[in-house]
């Protein structure tokens, strides 16, 4: 954008900084600032906002005058609203501050019928440990889910939150009598740890995520185990001690529940993963850059406009006169399809137990699947005091994600009895609106219509800024690389990352560096190719190795900066990689470029600097001719 407006002016990266800089003091105050203006911001928020929730920890230290800022928290009214209309399952994740002062912003998420992020609440705190995933559980506990409402929370294995769940301060504890919490483990996590545990063995991971972890049956995980017992015992001895509360004990029983559908008995809903709430956190990429009060500010309009957007979308489909949202309806459709060649044999229909029949004919032709299921209904419509349950079938699917399965529709499909009578009603339409009209958001106004905080000044701890290159995205993870090969093959093109690279750890030159120059990656994309460049034959297989002091022009740099600045220039001491730098700079070059020979800042060799020393070595040679024929 600066360069189609200014295309003569050059700016340099630190002056294009310090402008950054200046645009988000005038927008949202400076980085210390901002800490002081949080509780006027989350005031002003709650003011507006019916049943908004927020709490901040910033004790003084000594001075009564001045306080050090440790944690905030906060809910929105309308969230909180919608608690009794979800599913009781939740999930966590913790993601980093990319701004000047380091720190971590946790979140908790539930899921609408359609599986669509309902944001439940925020929290800013120093860091990952178990006093701040404590004291997050807690105002989550007190404020957002209630006491005495059993939840299931679903998350990684990082010890804090294990051991929140262990405390009954914090009122989450599992092995409290009642408990009210469930803890389930994100399947994801457990297969990266697997993945490294197990000498980065991909077929394993494979093996644990779709015929292990995923598995519903207990036959086909029993037949699973036994054959990894066999070839794989260190993955055994691995997922044995995964569920323990205390790993190095022996004595304990494991504890497959935490990560095996099979053993977990339904508080799931069919949910595996955590990917809800590292969703949420990677949409707010770019405020997690900004200052604290940006940051609040993002969490406000996201979640706004997903409301507004979503209680749209529910009226729609509630007027239509549809009683599930369209996933669910594409589901039942798809398994009463599956479930013609199905056949029922009654074995007490007053008790409501049958028999149905699968025939199997993909590898063993004749040979039936016999599943038993107990159903039952109201044998008489008119009656409305017979009650109804949700149904029981082997394969555990009812059981387990309260959507009917195949054999349970070709039941139904007998007896003519409803199909929508054994669907939860959590995943209805009608309580879909519910949960995105359950409350109202209100504008909160300029910051001079904000609440006056009267208490003392706060200040963020000097020793959390962060030095050097700001981090922006997470550690890369095997998961990456599968993701992004399943997404090529979707489109029909090769995949971004080997298997080779996946299993020794590597990546591409895409996904090592962001900030690679437009020339590098044209280059990197030919060398694959096996193509020659335009400058020289390409004789290395190794992928070209970007500048560290070059900076992309590629139009992400807009959505990492947050400010619209797009195809930032180098700056004046880094090495330029477009030819026609160079033969503006020293026309003497411009004849060897045009010749096919490699200009001082060109090298088809990756591995260290030599072509670009050598050229320059070339350069200063003809500099020092020059000069002595002056004298000449």
């Amino acid at each position: 954008m600066l360069e189609l407006k200014y295309p003569n002016v050059k700016p340099t990266y630190n002056k294009l900084w310090r402008g950054r800089e200046k645009a988000i003091e005038q927008l949202f105050g400076s980085w210390e600032g901002a800490y002081n203006k949080l509780p006027s911001h989350l005031l002003a928020i709650q003011g507006t906002t019916p049943g908004t929730v927020i709490k901040w920890l910033a004790p003084t230290c000594g001075n009564p005058n001045r306080a050090m800022f440790l944690a905030a928290a906060w809910a929105f009214g309308p969230c909180i609203a919608a608690v009794p209309y979800l599913r009781p399952v939740i999930s966590i994740d913790a993601s980093f501050l990319s701004g000047r002062y380091r720190g971590k912003l946790l979140a908790a998420v539930g899921y609408d019928p359609e599986q669509r992020l309902v944001p439940l609440a925020f929290a800013l705190v120093r860091t990952e440990d178990e006093a701040c995933w404590g004291w997050f559980m807690k105002f989550l506990r007190d404020y957002v889910i209630g006491e005495k409402k059993k939840f299931c929370v679903v998350s990684d294995r990082h010890w804090g939150i294990r051991n929140t769940f262990k405390r009954p301060q914090y009122g989450w504890e599992e092995s409290a009598n009642p408990s009210y919490a469930v803890h389930r483990y994100c399947m994801q996590h457990v297969c990266e740890n697997l993945f490294k545990a197990c000498g980065r063995d991909l077929s394993l991971v494979e093996k644990f995520r779709s015929k292990l972890a995923n598995k519903k049956k207990r036959r086909a995980y029993e037949r699973m185990w036994n054959e990894l017992t066999l070839t794989h015992p260190e993955a055994i001895a691995y997922l044995t001690k995964c569920g323990k509360e205390h790993e190095q004990d022996d004595r304990e029983p494991a504890k497959p529940e935490r990560w095996a559908q099979t053993h977990d008995g339904g508080p799931r809903w069919g949910l595996m993963t955590s990917n809800g709430s590292e969703s949420l956190n990677s949409r707010y990429k770019a405020e997690r850059r900004l200052p604290v009060v940006g940051l609040v500010e993002g969490t406000w309009y996201k979640t706004v406009s997903w409301f507004n957007e979503r209680k749209l979308l529910s009226f729609e489909r509630n007027a239509e006169g549809e009683r599930w949202p369209k996933t669910i309806q594409e589901k039942i459709s798809k398994r009463t399809l599956k479930a013609v060649g199905i056949n029922v044999v009654p074995i007490d229909q007053m008790r409501g137990e049958f028999e149905a029949r699968v025939p199997y004919e993909k590898s063993e032709p004749g040979v039936t699947w016999k599943y038993k299921l107990l159903i039952r209904r109201d044998y008489q419509p008119t009656d409305p005091q017979l009650p109804t349950r949700r149904a029981v079938c082997q394969c555990r699917k009812p059981q387990l994600t309260g959507i009917p399965c195949v054999h349970v529709i070709a039941v139904c499909s007998k007896y003519r009895w409803e199909v929508d009578d054994f669907v939860d009603d959590k995943y209805s339409t009608e309580n879909m609106l519910k949960i995105w009209s359950s409350g109202e958001f209100h504008c909160y106004g300029d910051e001079e219509n904000w609440p006056v905080y009267d208490g003392p000044l706060i200040y963020p701890d000097r020793r959390m800024i962060n030095r050097g290159r700001r981090k922006k995205d997470r550690d890369w993870m095997w998961m990456d690389a599968m993701r992004k090969n399943k997404n090529k093959r979707n489109r029909g093109k090769e995949p971004l990352t080997t298997m080779e690279d996946v299993q020794s750890g590597r990546r591409t030159t895409s996904q090592r560096t962001t900030r690679t120059s437009t020339r590098n990656r044209a280059q990197s994309s030919a060398r694959e190719r096996g193509e020659t460049s335009r400058t020289g034959a390409n004789t290395s297989n190794d992928p070209v190795q970007p500048s560290r002091n070059s900076i992309s022009t590629d139009p992400r740099t807009e959505s990492r900066l947050g400010l619209g600045i797009e195809g930032l220039q180098p700056r004046r001491n880094s090495i330029s990689s477009d030819p026609r730098s160079v033969s503006t700079r020293y026309p003497s070059q411009q004849a060897s470029s045009s010749r096919g020979g490699r200009g001082p800042t060109e090298s088809t060799s990756s591995a260290g600097g030599r072509g670009i020393r050598t050229g320059f070595a070339k350069l200063g040679a003809r500099i020092r001719n020059n000069i002595s024929g002056w004298g000449r």
